[in-house]
């Protein structure tokens, strides 16, 4: 009975240590994979975030301009100086936000820079 038993544990150790070692095996041949998917997404997430605020920026100085040339009298000046400001600060504080944030470049030229610090944060 007590050689039964432990043969039965025998085996299902060695079954263990063989699935183990193939889950191990499974890891090491997919890490390269996944860290390449890893940094394409954030270049791309990074990228979109910083082209859509260049676009809103430029949107904004056009819109700007145009509130700016297209009043006539001084209380529609005023109005539109009001409004323009308005649009002028929020593009001013979606550039600070977005436009200045370059992860993609940091990926694009030192990508295992970006993964050091990626790590980085995870850890924190």
């Amino acid at each position: 009975m007590n050689e039964q038993l432990q043969n039965t544990i025998n085996d299902a150790l060695l079954g263990l240590i063989s699935s183990a070692t193939s889950a191990q095996d499974f890891l090491l041949a997919e890490i390269p994979e996944v860290i390449r998917q890893l940094l394409m997404w954030k270049f791309a997430e990074s990228f979109l975030y910083f082209s859509f605020s260049l676009a809103a920026l430029g949107i904004s100085v056009w819109a700007y301009r145009k509130l700016w040339i297209a009043t006539k009298d001084m209380y529609e000046k005023e109005v539109a100086r009001f409004a323009a400001g308005g649009i002028g600060g929020l593009s001013v504080l979606i550039v600070v936000v977005e436009a200045f944030n370059l992860t993609w470049l940091q990926i694009w030229i030192a990508p295992k820079v970006y993964l050091i610090e990626y790590a980085a944060t995870l850890v924190k």
